[in-house]
């Protein structure tokens, strides 16, 4: 079935059928490996998954950096960084006048993490794993990518 949204986008519901190649671990438990797509060919579900890893850590480093440089825009006006203890206080203050979007997510729908100070910021994701203070976590530091996707 169809059925359509506003601003040209549709919603397609569909039955699709597949396979799935299973391997039994040493403890007994199944685990998918492989999912046979469209065009009969195997994929690796641990290669997808990677990929698709690697895609949101892209989008959420692209949209700390459009935040860091909403938080430069304010600083060279007001000649201070938002004083904030969350990432909904920074927003409210940037949007829309220096961020023409909100962004109060990250790619994995966790919060955003930002403690700013008048001279200072600190703004993060917590990743994939969606743990502060993790080796996956994104974090931009005074406008630098301390952690997170570089290309």
């Amino acid at each position: 079935s169809v059925g359509t949204t506003t601003r040209g986008d549709a919603v397609v519901e569909a039955s699709i059928e597949t396979g799935f190649h299973l391997r039994q671990e040493k403890d007994g438990k199944w685990t998918a490996v492989e999912i046979r797509t469209g065009d009969r060919r195997w994929e690796s579900i641990e290669l997808i998954q990677t990929a698709v890893r690697k895609e949101k850590t892209l989008r959420t480093t692209a949209d700390l950096r459009s935040i860091a440089t909403a938080l430069e825009a304010f600083k060279r006006e007001r000649g201070h960084y938002v004083a904030a203890d969350d990432s909904t206080g920074l927003i409210d203050v940037l949007a829309p006048r220096y961020l023409p979007m909100v962004i109060r997510i990250d790619a994995w729908s966790n919060n955003l993490e930002y403690k700013g100070t008048t001279s200072s910021y600190r703004l993060a994701s917590s990743g994939p794993d969606g743990r502060p203070a993790t080796d996956d976590d994104i974090v931009i530091e005074n406008g630098q990518l301390i952690k997170g996707a570089t290309a």
